[in-house]
Order: C-alpha cells, then structure tokens, then sequence
C-alpha cells in the first residue's frame, strides 16, 4: 500500500522479500515529507516533525502465532453474540416501556406520547380477520 498526500507518505509492504533502509540511513530519501510511516516485513520507520525512529517488530516482544490468535475466535463470537442479545432485550423494552404496550405497566409510565400519525402507517389487522385463504 502507498499513499502519497502532500506533505504525508505512508508505504506499507510487508512481503518476506521487501525491505529498505534503516532509520538513520533513509533521511536523505524521505527529506520531502513531513510525516512519513514506512513498513516491511523486519521493522517500521515513523517520521513525524523531523524526527525519524525506527524499530524492529523482534523487539517489540510479540510472542503470537496463528494458532494462537485462532483460539480467541469462538470467543470473540460469543461476547458478539452476548452484545447482540443484550442489546435486543434492551431496544424491546425500551420499546413496550415507550409504546405502552407492555401489560405490567399502565399509561403513567409511558416515556413520551406516540402522535396518532405514525400509528397509520401500521396497517388494519382487522380487515384481514374475515378472510379466507383459498387453496
């Protein structure tokens, strides 16, 4: 990935075969910009208000294999789908709470009054109560 705009460069490619220079020998080559993120596969290089640094991902300490970052899957899964159940009970309730709707709570209770407009966009269920279905 390059990305090139105005006083910003950001090259990003972490192939096994794709490296360049260190930190204090690229200077020359990125003298351009004013804030500059280079990447490969051994180390990132950061330019930022002439300052250049530079470190390697080995010193970074970063003791994760793909068998590892596997197991954190179905975990992952769960606490979505704990969210997502979660946040269902709570949008229903907020719902029967707003709307009334709900038997163990009367009028009084009612957050705001639902204007009498938006209740005709749900349809009559009473006109379908008499009829048939042919077969």
């Amino acid at each position: 990935m390059e990305y090139e705009n105005g006083g910003m460069y950001v090259y990003i490619n972490t192939s096994p075969d794709t490296s360049f220079y260190d930190a204090d020998e690229i200077g020359e080559y990125i003298s351009d910009y004013y804030q500059v993120i280079l990447m490969d596969s051994q180390k990132v290089i950061v330019k930022n208000k002439g300052e250049i640094t530079g470190s390697y991902f080995s010193d970074f300490d970063f003791n994760f294999s793909r068998d590892e970052l596997q197991q954190w899957v179905p975990r992952a899964y769960l606490i979505v789908i704990a969210f997502m159940v979660l946040a269902f009970i709570f949008m229903t309730g907020l719902f029967l709470w707003c709307t009334g709707d709900c038997p163990y709570w009367n009028d009084s209770h009612l957050l705001f009054e639902v204007p009498s407009y938006l209740w005709t966009i749900v349809p009559d269920v009473s006109l379908c109560q008499n009829t048939s279905i042919i077969a």
